[in-house]
């Protein structure tokens, strides 16, 4: 099965996106560690002069993330800078996989 993080990326090719995974374990434990706090994939594009941060989530996740990105100072400073940050929070619906995408 597919995680939300690898169908975040998927998506967000498919727009023309460049984006990577920046989001790290921790070696020797089963800690991950997102950029800045908060942030899991980083999508950048020339064409659409655009760069986004996203926080990639399970459905029933996705307030505990907004919750969690409106905490962390780190990603004041990343919007900033003139970057966007998203969260992504993917459910199935008859089948099919459906992604709730909100800017924070």
């Amino acid at each position: 099965m597919a995680s939300p993080t690898s169908r975040s990326l998927a998506e967000m090719r498919k727009r023309g996106y460049l984006a990577q995974v920046v989001e790290k374990t921790i070696p020797t434990t089963y800690i991950k560690k997102d950029l800045c706090g908060g942030i899991d994939i980083v999508a950048i594009s020339g064409v659409q002069k655009d760069t986004v941060g996203i926080q990639s989530t399970s459905y029933s996740n996705h307030s505990a993330r907004r919750k969690k990105c409106n905490a962390e100072p780190m990603l004041d400073e990343w919007k900033k800078a003139g970057n966007r940050l998203v969260i992504h929070s993917w459910h199935k619906v008859k089948n099919r996989w459906q992604l709730r995408e909100e800017e924070i």
